[in-house]
């Protein structure tokens, strides 16, 4: 369950979706099944097991901010690293402000880097 959605209302939405259009879920691992003719207590449960994957998952990315605050206090983390340094950022847009490529596509492979990354880089110089 903790899975299929991360927080409460993307489960009851989903689950509600999927239900009305006619299938079953079955949430193996909590051995509950939802169809149309599900019961209140079917849906209490699924209530109460979504709010509890998404507690979970509060928690998990809460412990995770607390490690990398502390790593970075230690010097251990430094997060993820560029694939361009700061220079080849720079020519990077303006290389895009000088039409010097026709498309993002064939400028992010000029310079190694995927479409995404070329947006980014874009983005940031703005």
């Amino acid at each position: 369950m903790d899975r299929f959605a991360r927080s409460l209302k993307d489960l009851v939405t989903e689950v509600d979706k999927l239900v009305k259009g006619g299938i079953a879920i079955q949430f193996v691992k909590e051995n509950i099944t939802f169809t149309a003719q599900s019961t209140p207590m079917d849906n209490l449960m699924l209530q109460l097991m979504g709010a509890f994957a998404q507690f979970e998952r509060e928690i998990i990315l809460e412990r995770q901010k607390e490690g990398i605050k502390l790593a970075s206090a230690q010097g251990k983390y430094k997060g993820r690293v560029h694939k361009l340094k700061p220079d080849q950022a720079e020519a990077l847009r303006q290389a895009w402000k000088e039409g010097k490529y026709s498309s993002k596509m064939a400028l992010g492979q000029a310079f190694g880097i995927s479409r995404q990354a070329v947006y980014r880089y874009l983005k940031a110089g703005e």
